[in-house]
């Protein structure tokens, strides 16, 4: 009953999964595998009004041993909303610990700033949303991260394209499905066009109207700057998301 109820849906996901496979299987290169957590809070205010806010805070961390990856703190977005289409410009705070590689330990920490434009298009299908993400982002990397000050020179422009597809499943939950393509395409020195690729899974629960919890695993591909090193990182992203609602409701 459940198989035939939401056949189409398995078989997409079951597509999607096989295809991510393919350049990671088939390249020889992959030089490190990884198992990840990531633990995020985001709350969204919202207005009478197209315009809207959110916050976003997230702390990327290794599995085995346990220790610092990435961190976000904060991610603003500015949105603009007009039936279903969307747009936001972002600044986004971002602390990268380096080696990016878990058995090595931390010996910097760059930070980087990045500012980004989106555009969103959603398609309700029945009960389920089909949307489609473009993103570019400018990034301003610290140039040495040891020497103490903060002096951005280096920058990459890099466009993201993310597909995704929401559906429910039972009372207050959801199932959600995205790919997103990360391509450089600018920088002030060499770059690899392909950056990275993520894949994932999730499950998402109403607690409220105005909370929610989401569990996500997450395959990330991903090639360092000079294109000689690989990444093959599996996700568990646990997420806290509270919507702030002030619009009138009389």
């Amino acid at each position: 009953m459940f198989y035939a109820k939401y056949k189409t849906k398995l078989l997409v996901l079951i597509a999607s999964f096989l295809f991510s496979c393919f350049p990671t299987s088939s390249e020889a290169q992959i030089h490190y595998t990884d198992g990840l957590y990531w633990l995020r809070f985001q709350t969204n205010l919202n207005w009478d009004s197209p315009w809207s806010l959110s916050l976003q805070l997230e702390e990327r961390r290794f599995h085995s041993p346990d220790r610092s990856h990435q961190r976000v703190l904060p991610e603003l977005q500015v949105h603009y909303k007009q039936g279903q289409q969307e747009a936001y410009f972002s600044y986004l705070n971002f602390t990268i610990a380096s080696p990016q590689t878990a058995d090595l330990p931390v010996f910097s920490a760059v930070n980087e700033q990045r500012f980004g434009l989106a555009y969103i298009l959603k398609k309700s299908i029945d009960k389920s949303t089909l949307a489609f993400k473009t993103l570019n982002e400018y990034r301003l990397f610290d140039s040495d991260p040891l020497d103490g000050d903060l002096h951005y020179a280096p920058f990459r422009m890099r466009w993201r394209n993310e597909i995704s597809y929401r559906f429910p499943v039972a009372d207050n939950w959801s199932v959600l499905m995205a790919e997103e393509l990360h391509l450089n395409w600018a920088a002030n020195g060499n770059y690899q066009v392909f950056d990275q690729n993520r894949v994932s899974i999730g499950l998402r629960y109403f607690l409220s109207s105005n909370l929610i919890s989401e569990l996500d695993y997450i395959h990330w591909y991903q090639k360092n700057r000079s294109g000689t090193e690989f990444y093959n990182r599996h996700i568990l992203r646990f997420t806290i998301l509270y919507n702030l609602d002030l619009t009138n409701q009389t």
